[in-house]
């Protein structure tokens, strides 16, 4: 392995050295067959190597902001690991460096504090910078004491707090500066008070003392006698109180025990409810005497536990007075046994002061800490709670983060301003540390576990000499009190930041207190019944029981993203009907929902009230007297029946009328669209064919070679000269000799391709890829050996037929059907037009001049209606019929020269122009991003001020129905607006608006169709083939040559998600081939060989690859059989790490035997681990396979029937060869269908003349690098 880390040059730009360091990276996470340890080593390098150039630059502006420590959240990770691995010395060592981090962070403050105090300039902003170091100050106590496990003291700030204390006192700060110093401490308060529900007594008293000391110097020193320190009072007595509590709550569980002390806690809250109940029982009920003497004996019982525990809390408390007066009416009076004492006399003022102990139902919230299982009431009180004031606290706080204004529907130049600007250095550093994390985590987790000491032991070493050597400082943070500056970032840039952030980069940037506060929040809202509201279902993450703070953070913004993103999506695919959606195309669909709706209900109601004629009728013939009961199911059904059969009818006739409307509207331009050569666009995909052939040169026939030598032709060269001439001849005449040293592999290729061609491009018939993906015998064949292929993976691949409509909404053919019909609508209105208007230059002195002036008014953008209601096709007169499709549809120099010659200069500048305005309106979308910025804008900040600031939420379903409603308004008057267009026929196109539309939209409305094609082959190749994945497999010749998947991932533009997926397939696709050569090393092959007849080693190439996709796929349950054991002991090390699935509902008796089975075996005492992992084995189809093979055949006879299946799989290595290739070809096409789409949109359009730049849409053919793995 070649060494990757390259030192950054000395004094370079930091983006310069950041580059250097992430090709580092990746060459370091390619190479997985280096040796762990050395793999490590070179890790390390680079780490030191970031820490040194972040160290450099610590004092550049760009970095400034970021309130976190570079490494200290990823150490403490690390140091856990460390602790799950049973690797005691490396955890010691990591929590080591921590505290030693944090000490140098303190003395850090200290040289700032000495800096500070001996400034002479001291202007205006000098009070607010004291003011913010004693704020860092006590973040830097807090977090000591967070992360402190062992010291009595953690303070690090020494004793320099005093004398800036009294500096800023001197300052004498303005009075809008102590205005915002007092929020500030006001907001300190709330969140230590809000945070340390969950931490020990002891430390929970320690930070409400730390911040408690902060105000009450403030109040005495800065604020005394003021009105404006009137809010510190009332905070610094509820800071004592709960000091106070917590005080007493930690001398109870060091006296007694924690779970002691809890479970006596649960045994009050329970006396509490008995107690109620009985006073409620005597308040409703007169009880007997007998019953009565029984209730008061529990009453008495239960008083007698409750002074036990008020005179215990008593004596252990300290400031016994304080809190004697405080629980005395609380507490103390209602325990008093007034039944024992008032039995006798029942006096009634006693009996009245029973109910006082009521009040002792204020304590349920205390008590509440320590019940593992909260009422769903309580839950959703304090949620709201959390909502509606411990978001505003955070807003006041972290605002900046969010003040930024999202453009909603950017421009053409914005998109551009975004793109030249690019990443921060702060986000781009943030990002390369979290790669280098990553790339840690992975390393640990392949490693062996002999090897997994030194791996843990070797990054705390090297960042341990960092720190010596000062390379791990804190970038200069921002002042909490400056002036916001307001971002602006394009919606997809958001979402993508959103969605990719990793817990490192939230940690760095934002610091230990925003991560921990955020993760207390998502876990607050992931709990069930919170989770399950519709608007909070898709925001909040599932969470895993082993994660940490800033997963749960990454996980929590991962999922807004995401949900912010589909709600932006709705919206902008509604604009995306625009110029896609006919008028005519509209009104159909309108039509036929409502046609198709009522005409059920119509049909019943007119066979009920023809049966009841028909009665009335037999009975009239036969001289039955049925008056009575006929005027009986009238009254029931008739006026009924009559008013629902009008509505019914109203809206079926209105249906009909809107079908029969628009099928006049379009059956005569789509006659004329595919007269006039429409088809004939499949020749444009001929174009590319030399294009084509070097692309699956490079993914599919030179990968095949090197595997298999006799598949194809040895030399590259001439394996593109024969796949040209093959498919030429095939695109002219099939000769007898064209396919003359074609190897059946090539033709395989060949066959596919040329099948491809014959779809032409904005045709319906353009469906061919997916035909191929679906009915592929060879693709069929693979899905139904592939175990990791279920039923449900071949719903959502049906989903994507092109033939068919299968879902009512959404879906590529609903965009496909939409695209493709207002293409051929809108080049057949360009066909009649231009053939009813052109006049040749030859034919202009003769024509009239009624047709010359139509000719000019039509020439210079005017038009002419063709038809209305009663439109008849023989009322179109032509003047020429020169004028195909391909004009409008192809940029055909010689075409458009022709046009010049005959029609003249100004016609062809017309044709060019209306050929852009055709592209650019049906690729383009609604124009919103014309509006005025102020209105394409939304402010984070400020929609949090006017949507949920101060309880405002509260509001939100009402203002969601307000919306709606003016949503469905909208939506009505596009429908009438569309039959109106219809039936005047005004011309649709519009070019002042569609110039504007920019190659982006072109981009993800060719996506919108084609998009989840390439996303479905590429997800599926990332499941069978390794080498895609650029991971290696086992054997001579099965070193992955290129990261293809990463290659068409940036072709896409594919979202976080999409990367998080191919990434997770990557993880398993090494985790399997490392499993893959265990077996192999323990014999796998040679008792293959044995059983097949053949020596072991004619399993070379071919052979291997096919076991290596076999294994990968689970052909016929090889990997299950083969390795139940092992796949069964990785989900259950890594449950703890994966969200929690759901709550099994249908009880699985055989399934659960066989569980328990194994969890004696193998599982361990933990019962959330082995929650977990049931849940686990229900819902995932892998490790519920691994369990039926251990529990049905044994780990051994698994083995041997593996083995037997994996022979009778490599008898006919052939066959899964058929299928990789057939596979990588359709995958392939797929990606040069979007690709084509593109390329030629991107011409017709004329987006190069605007200043749209393609840059990686265009792209599939990057110069390959050799990479390692």
């Amino acid at each position: 392995m070649t060494e990757p880390s390259i030192p950054p040059l000395p004094n370079a730009p930091l983006p310069v050295a950041l580059g250097q360091l992430e090709a580092c990276v990746a060459a370091v996470g390619a190479d997985s067959e280096a040796p762990p340890l050395r793999r490590a080593e070179a890790l390390a390098a680079i780490e030191k190597d970031l820490c040194l150039a972040l160290a450099e630059h610590a004092s550049d502006p760009e970095l400034a902001g970021r309130r976190g420590h570079p490494v200290m959240a990823a150490m403490e990770a690390w140091g856990d690991d460390a602790r799950t691995l049973d690797q005691a010395e490396a955890a010691q060592a990591a929590e080591e460096l921590v505290e030693q981090l944090v000490t140098d962070e303190g003395e850090r403050w200290q040289r700032t504090a000495e800096a500070l105090l001996a400034r002479e300039d001291r202007d205006e902003g000098y009070a607010a910078q004291l003011f913010e170091h004693l704020l860092d100050a006590t973040a830097l106590e807090r977090e000591a004491l967070c992360r402190d496990r062992d010291h009595d003291d953690p303070s690090p700030v020494g004793g320099k707090r005093a004398a800036v204390r009294d500096a800023l006192a001197a300052a004498s700060p303005t009075a809008q500066q102590r205005a915002l110093q007092v929020r500030a401490l006001v907001d300190s308060a709330d969140d230590v008070l809000t945070g340390v529900d969950d931490m020990p007594p002891e430390r929970a008293a320690q930070h409400l003392h730390l911040v408690a000391d902060d105000i009450a110097w403030h109040r005495r020193t800065m604020e005394r006698g003021t009105s404006v320190g009137k809010p510190l009072d009332r905070k610094l007595r509820r800071l004592r109180v709960e000091v106070q509590e917590r005080q007493l709550q930690d001398a109870l569980e060091d006296r007694f025990g924690a779970r002691t002390v809890a479970r006596f806690e649960r045994l009050v809250l329970l006396l509490i409810f008995v107690v109620v109940g009985i006073l409620l029982a005597e308040a409703i009920f007169d009880p007997p005497l007998g019953v009565q003497l029984v209730l008061t004996t529990i009453d008495t019982l239960a008083c007698g536990i409750f002074l036990t525990e008020f005179f215990v809390k008593l004596a252990l408390v300290k400031g016994k007075g304080s809190w004697f007066v405080r629980h005395f009416l609380i507490d103390f009076v209602p325990s008093i046994p007034f039944g024992l004492l008032t039995l006798q006399d029942k006096l009634v003022a006693a009996d009245q002061a029973r109910w006082g102990r009521l009040l002792r139902l204020i304590r349920i919230t205390r008590v509440a800490r320590y019940l593992r299982v909260l009422l769903p009431l309580i839950r959703m009180i304090r949620a709201y709670g959390f909502l509606a004031r411990g978001l505003d606290r955070l807003m006041r706080r972290y605002g900046d983060l969010l003040n930024r204004n999202v453009i909603l529907y950017p421009r053409r130049e914005e998109r551009e301003a975004a793109r030249r600007v690019g990443e921060g250095v702060a986000r781009r550093a943030a990002r390369l540390q979290g790669r280098v994390d990553e790339a840690w985590n992975v390393l640990l987790r392949s490693a062996p576990p002999e090897d997994r000491a030194s791996v843990l032991g070797t990054r705390v070493a090297a960042l341990a000499e960092a720190r010596e050597r000062g390379w791990l400082k804190r970038p200069a943070r921002q002042d909490l009190v400056t002036k916001r500056t307001t971002v602006e970032v394009p919606a997809e840039v958001f979402f993508d930041r959103l969605e990719s952030v990793t817990p490192e980069q939230l940690e760095a940037e934002y610091g230990q207190d925003f991560v921990a506060r955020s993760a207390r929040a998502a876990r607050l809202f992931a709990r069930p019944p919170i989770r399950w509201f519709p608007v909070l279902r898709h925001a909040v993450p599932r969470l895993a029981p082993g994660m940490t703070d800033g997963q749960i953070a990454a996980a929590a913004s991962h999922a807004l993203g995401r949900e912010l993103r589909r709600h932006h999506d709705r919206v902008m695919a509604l604009g995306d009907l625009h110029g896609t959606v006919t008028p005519a195309e509209l009104v159909d669909r309108v039509g036929t929902v409502m046609f198709r709706a009522s005409l059920r209900p119509a049909r019943k109601l007119l066979l009920i009230g023809g049966v009841f004629l028909l009665l009335q009728g037999v009975a009239g013939v036969f001289g039955v007297d049925a008056r009575g009961w006929a005027a009986w199911i009238e009254s029931l059904i008739g006026d009924t029946l009559l008013l629902l059969g009008g509505i019914c009818l109203l809206v079926l006739g209105i249906g009909w009328w809107l079908r029969s409307l628009a099928g006049r509207a379009t059956a005569f331009y789509e006659q004329v669209a595919y007269a006039q050569y429409l088809a004939l666009t499949e020749a444009i995909k001929g174009r590319y064919l030399t294009r084509d052939a070097e692309i699956f040169e490079q993914r599919v026939l030179a990968p095949e070679s090197r595997v298999v030598p006799g598949a194809v032709t040895p030399d590259g060269d001439s394996r593109r000269e024969t796949f040209l001439r093959v498919v030429r001849s095939w695109l002219v005449a099939p000769s007898s000799g064209a396919n003359s040293g074609v190897t059946e592999t090539l033709d395989r290729v060949v066959m596919l391709y040329r099948d491809s061609l014959d779809g032409a491009l904005f045709v319906e018939n353009d469906n061919r890829t997916t035909s191929q993906l679906l009915g592929d015998p060879a693709l069929q064949e693979m899905r139904r050996l592939a175990w990791c292929i279920g039923r449900r993976d071949e719903r959502q691949l049906l989903r994507l037929d092109l033939l068919r409509k299968r879902t009512m909404f959404g879906g590529p053919y609903l965009w496909f059907s939409f695209i493709s019909k207002a293409v051929t609508q809108d080049v057949a209105r360009l066909i009649v037009d231009y053939n009813r208007h052109a006049i040749p230059l030859a034919e202009l002195p003769r024509s009239t001049p009624e047709e010359r002036a139509a000719y000019e008014r039509w020439k210079h953008g005017a038009t002419d209606d063709l038809h209305g209601s009663k439109f008849r096709p023989r009322d179109v007169v032509y003047q020429t019929t020169a004028f195909k499709a391909l004009h409008f549809l192809d940029v055909d120099p010689s075409r458009d020269t022709e046009v010049a010659e005959v029609y003249g200069d100004d016609v062809r500048a017309k044709l060019v122009v209306d050929r852009q305005v055709l592209v650019r309106e049906i690729f383009g979308t609604y124009p919103r991003h014309l509006r005025p910025k102020e209105r394409r804008l939304a402010n984070l900040y400020q929609l949090y001020n006017d949507w949920l600031q101060g309880g405002r939420g509260l509001f939100i379903p009402l203002r969601l129905l307000l919306l709606f409603l003016k949503s469905a308004w909208t939506a009505f008057l596009w429908v009438a607006r569309a039959v109106g267009e219809i039936r005047r026929t005004e011309q649709r196109l519009h070019p002042e608006v569609a110039m504007h539309a920019d190659y982006e939209t072109a981009v993800r409305k060719i996506g919108r169709m084609r998009d989840p094609i390439v996303e479905a082959c590429m997800l599926l190749r990332a499941r069978m083939d390794p080498e895609y994945l650029g991971v290696s497999w086992p054997g001579p010749g099965g070193r992955a040559a290129v990261d293809h998947a990463s290659e068409d991932l940036a072709f896409l533009g594919a979202r976080p998600a999409l990367r998080r997926d191919v990434e997770e397939l990557r993880v398993g696709a090494r985790t399997d081939m490392r499993r893959l050569t265990r077996l192999i090393e323990d014999g796998l092959l040679d008792r293959v060989a044995e059983q097949v007849g053949v020596p072991r080693d004619a399993f070379r190439g071919e052979s291997l690859r096919a076991l290596a996709i076999a294994y990968r796929g689970d052909y016929e349950g090889v990997k299950t059989l083969l390795s139940a054991g092992p796949v069964l002991d990785e989900a259950m090390a890594g449950v703890l790490e994966r969200p929690l699935a759901s709550v099994v509902l249908w009880p699985r008796p055989r399934l659960k035997r066989m569980f328990k089975r194994w969890w004696a075996a193998h599982g361990t005492r933990q019962r959330r681990t082995r929650r977990a992992f049931w849940r686990l084995v229900v819902h995932d189809a892998g490790v519920r396979s691994a369990l039926w093979a251990w529990g049905q055949h044994g780990q051994a006879d698994a083995a041997v029937e593996g083995t037997r299946r994996v022979a009778d799989l490599l008898r006919h290595p052939r066959r899964i060869s058929e299928q990789i290739v057939t596979l990588r070809s359709v995958q392939t096409l797929s990606l040069i269908d979007l690709l084509s789409y593109r390329a030629h949109v991107f011409q017709l359009g004329g987006y190069a003349e605007s200043g749209d730049d393609p840059r990686e849409r265009l792209t599939l053919l990057p110069v390959h690098q050799p990479t390692v793995g």
